[in-house]
């Protein structure tokens, strides 16, 4: 008997530890439930030495209802914002304050069982909520909206959300980076690398990307995924002059190619996993971009606080 509960034992931490060594990540967003995430956005720019280290975090709550079949459709609610940073300037904080977009606007995934992402069932709902919300920071400026700005104010959006994943990625960027996740496999240790193309904002060609993700650290019950994201430079320029000739042409202004500058740019990514009890805890996302004399880095997080069952 005695030998029997040995062999139980070191099965047991056998197969713990094989489970370690592989996972699958998924979630399920059971009906009924809720989530409370912080999202936290930074844009540090070396032209402007008071963007370092501000950031703009904002609460959302998502909520898990029924969707078709065995789909749920998990809806967050974007509430308040708050600015923290060292030495924040009270013009900064101000500033900040002005150009709130997203308090109160409700946008609806629909996700499978493992959360898996499958679209926006309010849509058309969304592309209204971010109307209005440009609107209301159009005239927090002191000045009122007439229609006919109104109007060319929504043409120029329209290319900026006139498919969904565009949607996504230009506004929600932390939903994109986030439901993205759901569905991919790994092996500690083994480095994947993929390309792929990537939305561009602006309606021109798409960037492609090449990426590199790699499963190789555990912390507890937490599996730390970090993945890189590259544009080759030529190709990134190309396309980056591509767009702005574009862009320039649509609204009638001259276009003089030599005065571009050219571009560099990085993605790196931190993925938080608990594959005990599956939950995707957070994403961490830092795009760096450098130009002629200018550095930026922009980041974008999602992080989960609370899960109500």
């Amino acid at each position: 008997m005695k030998y029997f509960f040995l062999l139980s034992i070191l099965l047991f931490f056998y197969f713990s530890a094989f489970s370690q060594e592989e996972i699958s990540v998924n979630q399920n967003f059971r009906i009924g439930e809720s989530y409370e995430y912080e999202i936290k956005r930074g844009k540090e720019d070396s032209r402007s030495p008071q963007s370092k280290e501000i950031f703009t975090i904002t609460s959302a709550i998502a909520e898990v209802t029924k969707g078709q079949g065995n789909n749920r459709i998990v809806t967050f609610n974007y509430g308040e914002s708050r600015i923290e940073g060292k030495n924040l300037p009270p013009e900064v904080s101000e500033q900040y304050k002005k150009q709130e977009l997203y308090y109160g606007i409700k946008i609806s995934i629909i996700v499978d069982e493992l959360g898996n992402f499958y679209g926006l069932s309010n849509y058309e709902s969304t592309k209204n909520q971010l109307e209005q919300a440009m609107i209301k920071m159009y005239e927090s400026q002191g000045t009122k909206i007439e229609e006919s700005t109104f109007n060319q104010l929504k043409q120029q959006l329209l290319v900026t959300y006139d498919t969904e994943e565009k949607l996504l990625d230009t506004y929600f960027p932390e939903l994109s980076i986030y439901f993205n996740a759901f569905g991919s496999y790994f092996i500690k240790g083994e480095r994947q690398e993929a390309t792929y193309d990537s939305t561009n904002p602006f309606g021109g060609e798409p960037f492609p990307i090449s990426s590199s993700t790699i499963y190789d650290e555990i912390k507890g019950t937490m599996a730390i995924i970090k993945g890189t994201e590259t544009i080759e430079k030529k190709e990134l320029n190309r396309v980056m002059k591509s767009t702005f000739k574009k862009v320039a042409e649509s609204g009638g202004q001259p276009f003089d190619e030599t005065k571009i500058p050219e571009f560099n740019m990085e993605t790196t990514s931190v993925y938080r996993y608990d594959f005990k009890d599956k939950l995707l805890t957070s994403v961490t996302v830092n795009k760096h971009v450098k130009s002629t004399g200018v550095d930026q880095n922009i980041l974008t997080e999602i992080r989960m606080i609370k899960h109500t069952n």
